[in-house]
């Protein structure tokens, strides 16, 4: 028993380490699209962080948009990327403008495929005097 707890406690440790992540999934006929984003973010106000969003496709060989719908609060360098055939993997610097929290829904579009929206929660601190 006292094994077990603690497998679960390394597994668990291990997820968050590795970075925990929410996925937004489309699927027409055969072909399917996945978004993958983190399920959180924290930075200060006025400061800027790295978000890192991948894309996994199957039978989608064209270019994929990928779409950042960005609440007030928040700004990032671009709202959309375009996903060639070889591309897995991209960033955007997310930059808070104002404490709280909000959330960063990211959508991708590929052909006939959409999928739904993988959300970022972004937690917006005061920065330190």
């Amino acid at each position: 028993m006292k094994y077990a707890s603690i497998v679960t406690a390394l597994a668990f440790l291990f997820v968050c380490l590795t970075g925990c992540q929410d996925t937004g999934k489309g699927k027409t006929g055969d072909k399917e699209l996945k978004v993958s984003v983190p399920a959180t973010l924290s930075v200060k106000a006025g400061d800027s962080t790295e978000m890192k969003i991948s894309l996994t496709r199957t039978k989608v060989d064209g270019a994929v948009t990928v779409s950042l719908d960005v609440p007030e609060g928040l700004t990032v360098d671009k709202k959309e990327l375009k996903f060639d055939k070889e591309d897995k993997e991209k960033e955007v610097k997310v930059t808070g403008d104002k404490d709280g929290t909000f959330t960063i829904k990211t959508t991708a579009k590929g052909g006939d495929v959409s999928s739904s929206a993988g959300e970022t929660k972004v937690t917006v601190t005061k920065k330190s005097d």
